[in-house]
C-alpha cells in the first residue's frame, strides 16, 4: 500500500542480536533506512560465561531458559523424532540452556562445541558491516547482554552506528518511576527524526568505504566471514 515508505527495524534481546547479523551480512544492500536494536547479547560466549559465574545467572536465567525448552521437547517429541536425528535421552536430562545448545545446536548445525555455536552466532563484528544508521541501546548492569561484552570499539569505529549505554535499566528493563519504560522514549525519538526529518537518498551506503586494516596492511579484514584476509604475495 505505501511502496515508497521507508523501512525500518526494530529489535530486542536476542532478536536484536539477529537483526544486526541480517543487517551486516546485507551490508550495502540491506532495505531497511534505519534500525534500532535494545538490549542485544552482542557477545554470546561472553554473556554465557558471565551467567555461569554467578548463582543468579546459572541458577535462575541459565536453569529457566534450560528447563523451558526441555520443557518444549518434551511437547514436540514426535516431530523431533521425524525431523531431526539428535538424542532425545540427552535433550530429557537438559537443565541449563548451554546444555541444551550443546544437545541441540551443535548436533544439528555441526557446532564442535556450543561456545563454538555462541561465537559464530555473535553479532559484534557483524555491527562493523552495518551500513545504515542503527542506534544500539544497552545498559551496562543488564544480567543477559554483559557489559564486558559490548561493543564499544566497534561502535567507535563504524561511523553508522551509535552505542547507547546507560548505567541502569537491566534486561529490557528501564522501569521509570509510575510504571514507564524509558527506552520507548529514544526508538521513537529517534525513527521518528529518521522517517520525518532525513532524506533517506542523502545517504549512500556505498559512498562511504570504512576500512578496518591499517594504511601499511595489505590485508583486509571482513566481518561477516569474521577473518582476516592475508595478501601473501604483498
Amino acid at each position: 500500500m505505501y511502496p515508497n515508505r521507508p523501512l525500518f527495524g526494530l529489535g530486542f534481546s536476542l532478536g536484536a542480536n539477529i537483526l544486526t547479523n541480517y543487517i551486516g551480512e546485507e551490508g550495502t544492500e540491506c532495505q531497511f533506512k534505519a534500525a534500532v536494536v535494545i538490549s542485544s547479547p552482542w557477545n554470546l560466549e561472553i554473556g554465557n560465561k558471565v551467567l555461569k559465574s554467578t548463582w543468579i545467572g546459572h541458577e535462575i536465567y541459565l536453569k529457566t531458559l534450560g528447563t523451558s525448552l526441555r520443557t518444549l521437547v518434551n511437547n514436540n517429541k514426535a516431530e523431533i523424532e521425524k525431523y531431526c536425528e539428535v538424542s532425545l535421552s540427552e535433550l530429557s536430562k537438559v537443565k541449563y540452556l548451554y546444555e541444551f545448545d550443546r544437545a541441540y545446536q551443535c548436533p544439528t548445525w555441526g557446532y564442535p562445541t556450543e561456545d563454538a555455536y555462541y561465537r559464530d552466532a555473535s553479532s559484534v563484528d557483524a555491527l562493523l558491516s552495518v551500513r545504515i544508521p542503527l542506534l544500539a541501546i544497552n545498559a551496562v548492569d543488564d544480567p543477559i547482554s554483559a557489559n564486558m561484552g559490548l561493543p564499544y570499539p566497534e561502535a567507535a569505529k563504524n561511523p553508522y552506528t551509535v552505542l547507547c549505554t546507560t548505567s541502569l535499566g537491566g534486561h529490557l528493563g528501564w522501569f521509570e518511576p509510575g510504571g514507564g519504560r524509558w527506552h520507548g522514549k529514544p526508538v521513537y525519538n529517534f525513527f521518528s527524526h529518521m522517517a520525518f526529518e532525513i532524506d533517506h537518498s542523502s545517504i549512500d551506503p556505498k559512498a562511504r568505504e570504512v576500512a578496518y586494516s591499517t594504511a601499511a596492511s595489505a590485508s583486509t579484514f571482513n566481518p561477516i566471514r569474521r577473518k582476516l584476509d592475508v595478501d601473501l604475495q604483498a
